[in-house]
């Protein structure tokens, strides 16, 4: 005796149902609706025993929307019952290597940090001790007596060469500099 059947199909007498009025919309109704006036006429026709061909239906379904896929909400965090050992070993040796690349990170981004600030400190110093110089220089100006008809003579600029040379020296500095931040890191 089987425990699920079918469900016992009662026929429907068509004669005791009543048609639904609705408006008339003033478009076009659409291939379903009159699909479905079609079955109703059928159905109120007296039945033949020949069956009429089934009129082919091509019905657009719409694309699914994509929906963003719900975060889901994990459990409290515990170690899995059951993992490999070899799998929870190299789980936990990649983690020590991200945390040290993490740290090692956040190193070099301090000691870029101090470069900047030695770099402005210096900047500030170089610009400090110009600005003493010209100040004392145009002290001794004011005290000296120029005589009449005495045209003071301005040195030339630095030769290219000499501004060369502090550029070259300069670089030197920047690549010990570099040297020894790779070296902290």
């Amino acid at each position: 005796m089987p425990l699920f059947g079918k469900k016992k199909e009662e026929p429907v007498n068509v004669s005791q149902m009543k048609p639904v009025e609705q408006k008339e919309p003033e478009e076009k109704p659409s291939e379903a609706v009159e699909l479905l006036k079609m079955n109703l006429q059928r159905s109120q026709m007296p039945q033949q025993k020949q069956e009429l061909p089934m009129p082919q239906m091509t019905v657009k379904i719409p694309e699914p929307v994509e929906e963003e896929p719900e975060e889901k909400k994990e459990p409290a965090q515990s170690a899995p019952l059951f993992i490999k050992l070899d799998r929870y070993k190299s789980i936990l040796h990649q983690m020590s290597e991200i945390k040290m690349t993490m740290l090692t990170v956040k190193n070099t981004l301090s000691v870029i940090n101090e470069m900047d600030k030695l770099k402005a400190d210096s900047m500030k110093m170089i610009q400090d001790a110009v600005a003493r110089v010209e100040k004392k220089l145009v002290a001794l100006d004011t005290e000296f007596l120029k005589p009449s008809g005495f045209h003071e003579m301005i040195p030339q600029q630095m030769a290219r060469g000499d501004i060369h040379n502090e550029l070259d020296a300069l670089k030197g500095q920047i690549e010990a500099l570099r040297y020894e931040m790779e070296e902290t890191a």
